[in-house]
């Protein structure tokens, strides 16, 4: 009876799947990476003039130091000194993040056990889709966060760390100067930098000399964060923003939206909103914890998964600073996908031996990746249910009365 129910469960094996399966695996990735990119980068050029997809980049520092103002300051000066304009900085500078994430996860599964079980989590809509089912939540600056982040872990597959002390380390020096930048970009990614303490523990299960090669670069970037706390923002930034963007030929379309945040920025959620992305984390993060039971060795099963946690509770804040709770849940998610991904040691995969289980597991995993969606905002009009899952679900109660009624 146990071997019969081991038997009606994913698989987890350290063997070696065939050559030509680990190939059909990786060409389907690059097909799956390759449709998002494209994608996403095209949904960048068509929100060029967006508020908020496009405004927040463009903060600058025109009338002093502000929060969020780096890459916006960056793209000013290239205007002034090389006629560049600074929306198509935005464009390429995206362009260039959203390139660098998809050739990092494409380097990782060539060297990684791959199948249909990866496949079918970077297609939850809390992943990849995410962006492609709510364009509004696209192309904001964790992306920079994402692209940095990932190519530490890549890094960490090419470059292992030695025997030197923690300060001679390249990834001291990696973080030293990453770290800094991306909370000048925007403070709230501060919140998320305990993930790459979490990777390297995970990595090399070293955390004493972990943490003091991470130590130094996150407390660098804490006097960052009470920088961007001290000079938020205030009466009259908006207008000076604004004035400073159409004095580079730059669309008035701009203005507001993220710049106006600069002003005041009210956070207001309802028991519902709590509701609904309490449903949406478990969506999320139910099928990330079971992969990563499956994929992490025994041995580090524990360890990785109370660091996920803690991780994952350091970026509480952010819930009560902001309403975007659907692109921290993306971030999060995504972050902790390519931890598992980078450090797992087992192979997943469905159980072949059983034909009929595994077409209903496919079954499954459409439905699941094709049922629902995240919004980025909690109060988006987008549903979390597709329209074309409520036609199906309101058939299939329809259905059942009418089978109830000739009973």
């Amino acid at each position: 009876m146990k071997l019969r129910r081991a038997r009606a469960t994913a698989n987890v094996s350290s063997r070696e799947p065939p050559e030509y399966a680990r190939r059909a695996w990786l060409l389907a990735l690059f097909a799956v990476i390759s449709a998002y990119l494209f994608l996403v980068v095209g949904v960048q050029r068509l929100a060029a003039s967006s508020a908020w997809i496009t405004g927040d980049w463009l903060i600058n520092y025109s009338d002093g130091f502000v929060r969020r103002g780096l890459i916006g300051e960056i793209g000013r000066q290239l205007h002034y000194s090389a006629a560049i304009d600074p929306v198509w900085v935005v464009v390429i500078c995206k362009a260039f993040c959203y390139s660098t994430m998809c050739a990092s996860l494409l380097l990782l599964g060539a060297r990684r056990k791959i199948g249909l079980i990866e496949i079918a989590i970077l297609l939850s809509p809390a992943l990849l889709p995410f962006e492609i089912n709510d364009p509004l939540g696209s192309g904001r600056k964790e992306i920079v966060l994402l692209a940095l982040f990932t190519l530490y872990v890549v890094a960490g597959e090419f470059l292992p760390r030695g025997a030197k002390p923690p300060q001679q380390q390249w990834r001291f020096w990696y973080l030293l100067v990453t770290l800094p930048v991306l909370t000048l970009i925007h403070e709230g990614l501060f919140f998320f930098f305990p993930f790459f303490l979490l990777y390297a523990w995970i990595k090399d299960d070293d955390l004493r000399s972990e943490a003091f090669a991470f130590g130094v670069p996150y407390v660098v970037s804490a006097v960052a964060v009470s920088l961007s706390w001290m000079f938020r923002g205030g009466i009259g930034i908006a207008a000076a923003m604004c004035s400073s963007l159409t004095a580079m030929a730059v669309s008035s379309d701009v203005c507001g939206g993220a710049t106006a945040a600069l002003e005041r920025y009210d956070v207001h959620v309802g028991g519902g909103d709590i509701q609904r992305y309490l449903l949406l984390a478990i969506l999320t993060f139910g099928p990330l914890l079971w992969y990563g039971t499956q994929a992490i060795r025994p041995s580090n099963r524990r360890r990785s998964l109370v660091g996920m946690c803690l991780a994952t509770l350091a970026t509480a804040p952010l819930y009560v600073m902001s309403e975007d709770w659907g692109r921290w849940l993306h971030v999060t998610a995504v972050l902790v996908l390519v931890i598992v991904f980078a450090c797992k040691e087992e192979h997943v995969y469905l159980p072949v031996r059983r034909p009929a289980f595994a077409v209903a597991c496919i079954a499954a995993i459409a439905i699941f990746a094709f049922s629902w969606q995240m919004p980025h905002w909690i109060h988006s009009p987008l549903p979390v249910l597709r329209p074309s899952a409520e036609r199906l679900l309101v058939l299939v109660q329809q259905a059942y009365v009418l089978h109830a009624g000739t009973q």
